[in-house]
């Protein structure tokens, strides 16, 4: 299992450089394997209310989910493969133990808001399954 860590501090840090598409030849994203964990840590505890994803929804595609876009006689539309479908969020606790802090499944949404109330000096992101594709694929990871 490889981790990917960032040592940053709140109150907002993310996994982005600002851009939540590819653009040209640039990615701009994180590419992973399901089950593959993706952690921030800090210095000191944090307090952490918001977690702001934006996952990869393939708006390169040349047809949009959009009922403009629907010829009377076509396939019907489906959730892009490239959307992270199942997540989970862990935190953690003083006791060194990673308590669970958020799951979230049947995600069909690019961009993902959630609430959270975490006091914690490491938190972590674990992409669990998408649509289809084999591989996780993350533009954006903020904490507030």
């Amino acid at each position: 299992m490889k981790l990917l860590f960032f040592h940053d501090l709140l109150p907002k840090v993310g996994l982005r450089n600002g851009y939540d598409r590819p653009i040209g030849n640039e990615d701009n994203g994180w590419i992973g394997n399901l089950g593959e964990i993706v952690e921030y840590s800090f210095e000191s505890a944090q307090e952490i209310s918001e977690l702001r994803f934006v996952f990869d929804s393939n708006l390169n595609r040349h047809l949009h989910n959009m009922s403009c876009n629907y010829p009377l006689e076509q396939n019907d539309f489906h959730v892009p493969e490239s959307l992270v479908k199942e997540f989970k969020i862990q935190a953690l606790s003083k006791f060194g133990n990673w308590d669970p802090v958020i799951e979230v499944k049947n995600n069909y949404q690019r961009l993902v808001k959630l609430k959270v109330n975490v006091k914690t000096k490491a938190i972590r992101f674990i992409p669990v399954s998408t649509w289809g594709s084999e591989k996780a694929h993350v533009f954006s990871w903020d904490l507030r």
